[in-house]
């Protein structure tokens, strides 16, 4: 039976340019184990000592050098399955607006 984890977080973001929203995704890299090259939103490991908040955050600031000008809980759970692991995540959303 597989394991149930819950230790990443999702961040959806966009952008208003000419009045329009435009929304980023990202393409996995080649070389990861579970779904190399798709693309998607933001994706992270909860660090120890950190919040869901704290790591929404931190990866957004690593992964695009952006600056969040509201953040947002979006109230779902989304999940995916780790087959190498026979886990199933359950990951925290936001929504960022820079």
């Amino acid at each position: 039976m597989p394991k149930i984890v819950s230790k990443y977080v999702q961040v959806h973001i966009a952008t208003i340019e000419n009045g329009e929203y435009k929304f980023l995704a990202l393409k996995r890299a080649s070389n990861l184990k579970v779904y190399p090259d798709i693309w998607q939103v933001i994706t992270a490991t909860i660090e120890e000592n950190e919040t869901a908040l704290q790591t929404a955050l931190r990866e957004v600031k690593e992964e695009t050098n952006l600056n969040v000008d509201k953040i947002w809980v979006i109230p779902q759970i989304v999940s995916f399955y780790n087959y190498p692991e026979d886990e199933i995540h359950l990951n925290t959303v936001f929504g960022v607006l820079t």
